[in-house]
């Protein structure tokens, strides 16, 4: 299978893992962006795979015919892909739409100046995934590249030594509403062309 977004563009090995379960031997996982061959029968690189078959590529040799498989991928853990082969009867070079989608979230304070490296925001990602805590980039910005199709809360961002919700959140004109605590809860099912600006409860005291 060649493992794509919804344009067409193939995932990123580092956050994607593909599972063959077959009911002739214990499955078989390639994940990751190290370039170890496939030396081990129930691991390897997916790097591996893409650099010897082309970009997205994710290719399992030899499968017995008239035997059923299943294919499923996870990106960072969360499930975003299947596909089910009742009988397998010919090589299947086909593409698997993935549920990840391109996202990108940028952080002011009050005055709608933009944060900084200093900020580090709280991310909860759909289950079964953990919660974690990443560092902002010099412009404010959180670019994601890509997430996992599902439910996300940004809970807050750490500032100064004290976690601060938020006041507002829009993307574009449009508002989005916060949470009574003032985290913000945002479903990804699309690729968000335009930025979720964040106003953080942060002012300046003169």
């Amino acid at each position: 299978y060649r493992l794509v977004d919804n344009l067409g563009n193939p995932a990123p090995a580092a956050n994607t893992a593909i599972t063959l379960q077959r009911g002739n031997g214990p499955p078989i996982t390639k994940t990751g962006a190290s370039l170890i061959p496939d030396f081990f029968p129930s691991t390897g690189s997916l790097q591996w795979s893409y650099d010897q078959h082309g970009e997205g590529w994710a290719v399992f040799y030899q499968l017995p015919e008239d035997l059923a498989y299943m294919v499923t991928v996870t990106f960072d853990g969360t499930p975003v892909g299947e596909a089910t082969v009742d009988k397998l009867t010919h090589t299947i070079m086909e593409d698997l739409v993935l549920r990840i989608y391109k996202v990108k979230l940028v952080f002011v304070d009050c005055e709608n100046s933009p944060l900084s490296r200093e900020a580090f925001v709280k991310v909860v990602p759909p289950s079964p995934a953990t919660p974690y805590v990443t560092q902002l980039d010099s412009t404010g910005a959180l670019d994601f590249g890509y997430l996992a199709g599902g439910q996300y809360t940004i809970d807050g961002v750490w500032w100064k030594g004290v976690w601060v919700k938020f006041t507002d959140a829009r993307i574009g004109d449009d508002t989005l509403p916060l949470n009574p605590d003032g985290s913000l809860t945002f479903t990804v099912d699309s690729n968000i062309d335009s930025p979720i600006k964040l106003t953080a409860l942060i002012n300046d005291f003169i």
